[in-house]
């Protein structure tokens, strides 16, 4: 069977993506500076002079430090999927070729001594039917079965986060912008309308917390719904590749034998049953060949001289031989 080629890290998918966060980013900035020249047009020199991008941070910085720190998990979980979630990490083709190879000379201890030094996808569920292998096939694809779905599970465990993450991120700055509101709303109380600009500046602030968690959240649904997609593809590839090894396993005559940690001769064992049972074969040839030729010899019950059988007389004796 031919091995899958895993593609190339820069194809055409991956371009997409990065044009897509490239372009997100170039949106956000082109819409945070337009904001910043139309709140400073409304409320005067002296208000643009103080209103930085750092003075809506430490103004709002409980709120803003959890986006932040949302932001990088996000990116994290990303570059992770980018390196991780790839046919080569799960099932690499260079240690597919050489499983392939040992399977094919049904040397499956010595597969099995190779999947316990690399660890991933393919060897832990190669692992798991290599021990099974001595209680048939049914046994083999039972676990092959359930090591898969575990696999699978822990593949996609990280990118559930990026879900959550898209959830919970508008919510984090939904909690910024009305805690902001309730402190302008507040001072608007206390001192009325005597610095309309200053109370359109605290509103304009605190929006901001919305804006940062909304720009979170659309890559992070983005990201999710990409690398589940492909994580589904690379987990039917690679039970394509486990099912190639055992599809031409003879498990009738491994029935009852255990490969594992402790069997480090368990091969060699049957190697060797298998090359007795053929000399035996040999020998019980020859014998019937031989027999075919010079005819059954037997002793004489009298000088235990060699006789032929249906012999009449021991040649050596002379005793007279009566054949039942």
């Amino acid at each position: 069977m031919k091995a899958n080629k895993s593609p190339p890290f820069f194809n055409s998918s991956r371009l997409f993506t990065i044009l897509c966060i490239l372009l997100i980013g170039w949106l956000a900035h082109n819409a945070w500076a337009q904001a910043a020249k139309e709140t400073a047009a409304a409320i005067g020199d002296e208000t643009r002079i103080r209103q930085t991008f750092w003075d809506i941070v430490t103004e709002d910085w409980p709120i803003m430090s959890v986006l932040f720190i949302t932001s990088v998990v996000m990116m994290g979980l990303i570059v992770e999927g980018f390196f991780r979630i790839r046919l080569e990490v799960t099932a690499p083709s260079l240690l597919y070729n050489q499983l392939r190879e040992l399977f094919g000379i049904q040397n499956y201890q010595e597969a099995f001594n190779l999947c316990q030094n690399k660890k991933n996808f393919l060897t832990n569920v190669v692992l798991g039917g290599l021990r099974r292998v001595g209680q048939g096939k049914n046994a083999v694809d039972t676990t092959i079965q359930e090591h898969s779905v575990r696999e699978g599970l822990r593949l996609r465990t990280k990118i559930s986060y990026l879900s959550v993450i898209g959830v919970i991120a508008p919510m984090i700055g939904l909690t910024g912008t009305v805690y902001g509101m309730i402190k302008a709303f507040a001072s608007l109380g206390s001192s009325g309308l005597a610095d309309p600009a200053k109370l359109a500046g605290a509103i304009g602030t605190v929006l901001w917390a919305t804006l940062s968690g909304l720009t979170i959240a659309i890559p992070a649904f983005l990201f999710y719904y990409f690398f589940r997609n492909r994580a589904q593809a690379v987990i039917v590839d690679t039970e394509e590749r486990i099912a190639s090894l055992f599809e031409r396993v003879p498990y009738d005559e491994l029935r009852g034998v255990m490969i594992g940690e402790d069997s480090g001769s368990v091969m060699a064992g049957v190697l060797a049953r298998q090359h007795a049972k053929a000399s035996e074969r040999l020998e019980d040839a020859k014998k019937r060949v031989s027999q075919a030729i010079t005819g059954v010899t037997v002793a004489c019950p009298v000088c235990n001289a060699p006789i032929h059988e249906g012999d009449t007389t021991c040649s050596a004796c002379g005793t007279e031989l009566q054949w039942s």
